[in-house]
């Protein structure tokens, strides 16, 4: 099985995994079905892990919107972020309520994800999320062989 990234040290996995990403030409809009799982939550959790760390929840939404959300829904699971995964349904939902009532106001986004309090659930998570992210990465490096 090829892996490259069997040997890197794991403050440098997310440089690794952006140029096996970018070699591979996977990414957010292009996530074929035979992609390893390991690249599959990389590319999924980044984004989410990058748009809400640069400009929170309302970003990570207003530019991916709820494509991936079930994808992203098993893989918060699959890396233990249990909170993160108790969170983000309520986070789709709340996003769902706004794009079907004004998807072109961003900051109605954030008083539905206020009101209904799903953006305090995802804050309060947020952390551990990270947390589980970068330790299972480290810990499941098998995972992104190809076979």
């Amino acid at each position: 099985m090829d892996n490259p990234i069997g040997d890197v040290d794991a403050n440098e996995l997310p440089v690794a995994l952006d140029a096996m990403a970018d070699a591979t030409g996977v990414g957010w809009s292009n996530l074929p079905a035979d992609t390893p799982v390991g690249l599959r939550v990389w590319v999924l959790l980044n984004w989410l892990e990058y748009e809400c760390a640069n400009g929170g929840l309302e970003q990570f939404l207003y530019n991916k919107g709820d494509a991936h959300a079930d994808e992203i829904q098993v893989h918060l699971q699959r890396i233990g972020a249990r909170h993160a995964a108790d969170a983000f349904p309520n986070v789709i939902a709340a996003y769902r309520q706004w794009s079907a009532v004004d998807d072109a106001n961003p900051y109605a986004l954030g008083e539905i994800l206020e009101n209904t309090g799903a953006l305090g659930q995802w804050t309060a998570a947020f952390e551990d999320f990270t947390e589980c992210f970068y330790r299972w990465l480290d810990e499941n490096r098998a995972s992104f062989a190809r076979g």
